[in-house]
């Protein structure tokens, strides 16, 4: 019995028609989700009650009044966040853990979502899925997915960009950036242009320019809902305070931001410049859009908002090239993925370790170290 659905199983997989087996995109989105988070586990538990998630739960209470953030480091650089103080509402959260919960299930839904997506662009082919995906695990945009307990939720951005993209209805769309560009400003500057050349370039549905016109929409709608907020006598805004030149040149590095952030995904935009000669000018325009992180503090969380950047040059890379070529370079992608450490960048470079390597460490590479130094020392 079991080898006969095993030898079943194989035959669809030949034969490429698993993308009716909605459970086998489940399981593997699954599997993505567990191995996210053991890439990139929650390393701060007191992040949960002290960092964001308490201000958003605060700022839920009263959407008009945010006066409390003046007692709180800058607070009011953060004032325009209102995507999950709407949703704490609407769904009545009353607990930093909920919100957490919330987050994890928001993270799940991306992971399918991005499967979903990656399968469409990859013309159903299904090894190449796997490891496209299997590579995006390693980026950072997973650890603020899974890892990120400080509530800067970045979560929800990913998702309703992430959605901008997937989805072909122009209200959907709309609303995606809208609820994304409230959920961290970030998105304004660094994952709006992505977005809107994914639909420039896409075999675009019918209703093609209605989606691109729902974008500079949403732009507008933030800045309309801006003004509309501070019209209220206790609300207030400021721009962040750590804009700043000579920060960006004393205290990051560009190279090193743009490759911990994505690692082996780079293999396809190398590879993409290669094949045409010339940088793309929508490339361009996302790269230079994406400058905006490093004037940033903590500025791999603001560069990792470039992450459909990937997904819009895959999609290009699809129409031209072969699925074999593809399949090489999401294997040489994999490989870097795994090879480049993780490393998170808040002012020095720091190495977040997987919980693999902290298993390793404590059931094999400390024992082993014991026991050699014991037998040295005898």
């Amino acid at each position: 019995m079991i080898r006969e659905k095993i030898a079943t199983i194989l035959e669809q997989a030949k034969s490429n028609k698993l993308e009716h087996k909605t459970i086998c995109w489940i399981i593997f989105s699954s599997f993505l989700f567990i191995w996210t988070i053991q890439e990139n586990p929650p390393t701060n538990k007191n992040d949960l009650h002290y960092g964001l998630w308490s201000v958003m739960l605060m700022q839920a209470k009263d959407l008009t009044n945010n006066e409390f953030l003046q007692n709180i480091p800058y607070g009011y650089n953060r004032a325009l966040r209102l995507t999950v103080p709407v949703i704490i509402k609407v769904f009545s959260i009353t607990s930093q853990k909920q919100l957490y919960i919330i987050q994890l299930l928001v993270s799940f839904v991306f992971q399918m979502l991005l499967v979903k997506l990656i399968y469409r662009i990859n013309k159903g082919h299904i090894i190449n899925t796997v490891l496209f995906c299997l590579a995006c695990t390693y980026c950072y945009f997973s650890n603020t997915a899974t890892g990120d307990l400080f509530g800067h939720a970045d979560t929800f951005g990913f998702f309703f960009i992430l959605l901008a993209i997937y989805t072909n209805n122009p209200f959907v769309v709309f609303l995606s950036m809208l609820a994304a560009i409230f959920t961290n400003e970030r998105t304004l500057i660094i994952a709006v242009p992505p977005v809107w050349f994914w639909w420039i370039l896409s075999e675009s549905p019918k209703k093609k320019m209605m989606i691109f016109g729902a974008m500079p929409l949403a732009v507008l709608g933030y800045f309309v809902g801006k003004y509309y907020m501070l019209s209220f006598p206790n609300f207030k805004m400021s721009l962040p305070n750590d804009f700043s030149l000579l920060y960006l040149i004393s205290q990051h590095s560009f190279f090193s931001m743009y490759v911990f952030s994505f690692k082996g995904l780079w293999v396809f935009v190398f590879y993409f410049v290669y094949q045409f000669k010339k940088i793309p000018i929508y490339l361009l325009v996302s790269l230079f859009f994406s400058t905006a992180a490093f004037v940033v503090a903590d500025q791999t969380r603001g560069i990792s908002f470039l992450f459909p950047l990937f997904i819009l040059v895959l999609s290009q890379l699809n129409k031209v090239e072969t699925t074999e070529t593809i399949k090489k370079l999401s294997i040489y992608c994999l490989i870097a993925s795994i090879v480049i450490p993780n490393i998170v960048f808040y002012g020095d470079h720091q190495l977040r370790p997987s919980l693999l390597y902290i298993v390793m460490e404590k059931w094999v590479f400390t024992p082993v170290e014991t026991i050699v130094s014991n037998l040295i020392h005898h």
